[in-house]
C-alpha cells in the first residue's frame, strides 16, 4: 500500500482499490487502532473465542430462546390464543361467580372462573378448570398477563 500526503491534511492510498481513495487522517489513526484490535482478537485461543462469541452473541440468542407468541403459561396449564367463548358463560348462585368455557387456537378447552361468591376474600379472582370451592380450581398468579393475553368475547 502507497501512502502520500496532500497538503489538504488527507492522505492518499493506493494499491488495493483501481481508485485513489481520500482519507482524512483522523480515520488513519481510528483504522490502525481497529487493525491492533484484530491483531490481539487473532492471538486468542479457540476457548477464548468460543468465549468471546459467546459474550457477544449472548444477548441476541436469548431473545431466540424465548417464546414470541403470546401464550399465557402457568404450571402444566397453557393457554394459546387467539381464544373464543363457547356458549354463554354461566352465573352461579353462590353471589354471583360467573363461569365461561373457552376454546384456545390449539382447540382446548378451559373454564375459566370470575370469582363473586359472599364473603371471598379475592373478590375478582380468576380462576381456571373447576370453580374455586371445588378441589382442582388453579387460581390465575398474575391476572394482569391471563386478561391481556386471554381475550374473548
Amino acid at each position: 500500500m502507497i501512502e502520500q500526503r496532500h497538503h489538504t491534511g488527507r492522505a492518499q492510498i493506493t494499491g488495493i482499490s483501481p481508485r485513489p481513495r481520500l482519507i482524512p487522517v483522523e480515520f488513519q489513526k481510528s483504522l490502525s487502532r481497529c487493525k491492533s484490535v484484530v491483531v490481539q482478537l487473532s492471538s486468542l485461543g479457540i476457548i477464548q473465542m468460543r468465549t468471546l462469541a459467546l459474550i457477544l452473541l449472548g444477548p441476541f440468542l436469548t431473545g431466540c430462546a424465548t417464546s414470541t407468541t403470546s401464550d399465557f403459561v402457568q404450571g402444566r396449564i397453557k393457554i394459546i390464543p387467539p381464544v373464543h367463548r363457547v356458549g354463554d358463560c354461566s352465573v352461579y348462585s353462590d353471589g354471583g361467580t360467573t363461569m365461561c368455557v373457552v376454546q384456545d387456537a390449539a382447540g382446548n378447552l378451559f373454564n375459566i372462573y370470575y370469582d363473586h361468591r359472599i364473603h371471598t376474600q379475592a373478590p375478582g379472582a380468576i380462576y381456571l378448570l373447576a370453580h374455586p370451592n371445588e378441589r382442582g380450581s388453579v387460581r390465575v398468579q398474575n391476572e394482569a398477563a391471563f386478561r391481556s393475553k386471554v381475550r374473548y368475547e
